[in-house]
């Protein structure tokens, strides 16, 4: 008789991954539930990265999220012998709406135990030596930041925390971490990670800039000169849940506002109204 899949699952504090591995659950799926506080559990599951708040007795409630990304790392036949611990070495208990990404194919795989041997080793998208990865194609980088997006809640799935956890402390590494960013051209940079944004009392944002910033909300970042200095830093939106616009003219803002919807991210618009008619001053503020 085959054993049981067991199901866990963990979220990481900075962009709500998840681990977890289990038999068929989800069928009747809640939208947008709240995302409880992520809390390492205690023991073996804690080890693994597993969260104690979200777990095989509320999954149904986390299913199904605009907001949220799920993917199943395990492949539909493994190489390795997941049966010598115990475990299965093809894709056997599946929860509904998580996508297969068999983490073997993202970047090769090291630390299995003795007894279940090597798994797959052709070709992948990168190679990890020593906690590196390295870009085996040009569009290495892309392709898993598409399947990755830093602006959604992650969830990932294996059969006992092993390829999913490996697919988590990837991730980390390659920069998806509330305090590091990776720039538009791979390279990593600290960043500051704050919970409310202001955009922007040096300069109508809302007005004229709309399109630009909702953009750099997608990528994650936005990089800021310092003008008396000219040195250069970053703003991470990974852990932003509030966003202060301050604008004369916010009519530009209203069709992203869906977006921050979304996103889970609050808003409130400062709106300015000056009396400068006589003046002629300010003539493009509309009236």
């Amino acid at each position: 008789m085959k054993q049981k899949v067991l199901m866990i699952i963990a979220l990481i504090i900075f962009l709500g991954i998840g681990l977890l591995c289990g038999n068929e659950i989800g069928k009747n799926r809640n939208s947008l539930a709240t995302l409880p506080k992520p809390e390492l559990s205690e023991g073996q599951r804690g080890e693994l990265g597993i969260d104690k708040n979200i777990n095989e007795e509320n999954i149904d409630a986390y299913l199904g999220r605009s907001d949220s990304v799920y993917y199943d790392m395990r492949m539909l036949i493994d190489p390795a012998n997941y049966s010598a611990i115990g475990g299965d070495s093809y894709l056997s208990g599946y929860v509904r709406g998580f996508e297969v990404i068999p983490y073997p194919l993202l970047t090769n795989v090291e630390g299995l135990p003795e007894a279940v041997g090597k798994s797959y080793s052709g070709d992948t998208l990168f190679t990890n030596k020593n906690g590196k990865f390295t870009a085996n194609y040009k569009e290495s980088k892309q392709i898993i930041q598409d399947l990755f997006p830093k602006d959604k809640n992650i969830f990932l799935m294996c059969g006992g925390g092993g390829y999913a956890g490996m697919t988590k402390d990837m991730l980390v590494k390659m920069g998806w971490d509330k305090d590091k960013i990776t720039r538009d051209n791979g390279q990593e940079a600290d960043a500051q990670a704050p919970i409310i944004v202001s955009a922007s009392r040096s300069t109508d944002i809302p007005a004229f800039y709309a399109e630009w910033f909702f953009n750099r909300l997608r990528k994650g970042y936005s990089a800021w000169t310092n003008p008396f200095n000219g040195v250069q830093s970053y703003v991470s939106y990974a852990k932003t849940r509030f966003i202060v616009f301050w604008s004369k003219n916010p009519e530009n803002l209203i069709p992203h506002l869906d977006y921050l919807k979304e996103r889970g991210i609050n808003c409130y618009i400062q709106y300015s109204l000056n009396d400068y008619e006589e003046e002629g001053l300010e003539k493009g503020v509309p009236a």
